[in-house]
């Protein structure tokens, strides 16, 4: 994806600073959504601006200024095929990351990168828009979920078991590695589920497809109802009516475009409130300062100043 150069020059917006460099972090992440985009055109994969994303298409046309990330979403079906082809078709160098296949899971949500580590190399940097950090696209899923409420409230406390079991874990821990307090958790879930976990197999791995295989449990339902994990749990006022996305809109995004759900309003509504289009400024996500601080580190190790350019 070419972009102009003049797109990476610092500037304000609805009074908030963008940096040079957060727009070079910009580029990359555009530049990783149009091949993600690519793909699921030649596969016949729907997908939809999601979160803060569909906000800032509808509301910006572009990125919130103080945003640092970008989200999509993708019905189960459209979802399931995806990350079975993206492997094979992203360019060398990127990756897939998804609990329930990784063999090391590091979180429940789906992410496709440019790169597994910082690099200020030459080439690296003359192919990701001088940006040295790992930028990618977070993808959620879309499924449906009950709406019965008895039903709803044990599904998302089976739900809260898996991530709560998930976040407590290392990715080399077997049951019998875990503490008692764990593996009671853990017989708990088996119970509750009626599953045979491996008592010798990563576990982290086994709880990552438990939690994807119980997220999709209403889709052959009749449910009009859809609602995206892990967020779900915490927030089951966020269940979007199922025909907000039978179809697409194409919006303006900064130098590119992005697909909306025809229901965006109701959408971002449920998400942000009535008065969505209402600025407000909540602080940027970490991603930024902790990349900084990591190449800070390199830079201070070989007593080497910070380069200016990452300013």
């Amino acid at each position: 994806m070419i972009v102009d150069e003049s797109f990476y020059e610092g500037e304000e917006r609805i009074g908030y600073y963008i940096r040079p460099i957060m727009k070079r972090m910009w580029a990359v992440m555009m530049e990783v959504l149009s091949v993600v985009s690519d793909i699921c055109e030649r596969h016949d994969i729907r997908w939809f601006a999601d979160s803060g994303t569909l906000l800032g298409a509808v509301r910006h046309n572009g990125f919130i200024p103080w945003d640092d990330d970008v989200d999509i979403a993708m019905l189960r079906a459209d979802y399931d095929r995806f990350i079975r082809i993206a492997p094979y078709e992203l360019p060398a160098g990127w990756k897939l990351f998804n609990g329930s296949q990784d063999s090391s899971p590091n979180s429940l949500i789906t992410r496709v990168i440019n790169t597994d580590t910082v690099c200020v190399e030459k080439e690296f940097l003359m192919h990701n828009h001088g940006c040295p950090y790992i930028m990618g696209v977070d993808i959620f899923v879309l499924d449906k979920v009950s709406e019965n409420p008895e039903e709803d409230e044990l599904y998302r406390a089976l739900l809260t078991m898996l991530y709560d079991v998930f976040r407590k874990i290392d990715n080399n821990m077997t049951i019998k590695d875990c503490t008692c307090e764990i593996r009671q958790e853990v017989e708990e879930i088996q119970q509750a589920l009626v599953v045979e976990l491996n008592p010798d197999g990563q576990l982290k791995k086994q709880i990552a497809v438990l939690a994807d295989q119980l997220s999709a449990i209403f889709n052959d339902s009749e449910s009009k109802t859809l609602a995206q994990n892990p967020w779900y749990i915490n927030r089951p006022e966020v269940r979007i009516p199922a025909s907000c996305y039978d179809d697409t809109i194409i919006m303006p995004f900064e130098t590119m475009m992005v697909r909306v759900p025809s229901g965006y309003d109701t959408v971002l509504r449920t998400w942000f409130g009535d008065d969505y289009m209402t600025p407000k400024h909540t602080g940027v996500h970490t991603s930024l300062e902790k990349s900084e601080n990591l190449l800070r580190q390199y830079y201070e190790q070989r007593g080497m100043e910070f380069p200016k350019e990452f300013e």
